[in-house]
């Protein structure tokens, strides 16, 4: 499949998704995590649409749109608390995420670094290896002094 067919896959499932789902609530979600929300959601909905309804409501309908906190700030916190919760799949997802709506990668860091004391040293380095891994993946080595 070529670039330009792949663009128009992926336009035709965002737009399939939006008519599913609701259009704020799907453009909610690429805004925060656009390098695999639309696989998630295709995923979720072959799964079962009743739980991806659900879920697509709650988190990006209703939670993540609150405006109590900024979007920055929220993907920070999903990061330390995928850390707690060894979840290294999503830790990158809300990593790339956090990068993406303007915190830095020493700032990413910060939070993984605050986390050692509950987490220990095992699970702090694989999510420092993953950030570094991404952080150069983003041109963006340069924020963690390297």
């Amino acid at each position: 499949m070529n670039e330009q067919s792949s663009a128009r896959t992926d336009a035709e499932r965002v737009e399939r998704f939006k008519q599913k789902y609701g259009a704020a609530i799907i453009d909610n979600g690429l805004r925060l995590r656009p390098g695999d929300f639309i696989d998630e959601v295709e995923w979720r909905d072959q799964l079962d649409q009743h739980y991806t309804r659900a879920w697509l409501e709650f988190t990006y309908g209703e939670l993540y749109p609150r405006g109590i906190i900024h979007d920055r700030t929220r993907l920070l916190m999903m990061v330390g608390i995928c850390l707690a919760l060894n979840e290294p799949v999503q830790i990158e997802n809300h990593l790339r995420g956090a990068l993406l709506l303007g915190a830095n990668a020493r700032e990413v860091l910060e939070v993984i670094v605050q986390s050692t004391a509950y987490v220990g040293m095992p699970t702090t380095v694989q999510v420092v290896r993953v950030l570094d891994r991404v952080a150069k993946e983003e041109g963006r080595s340069s924020e963690l002094g390297i």
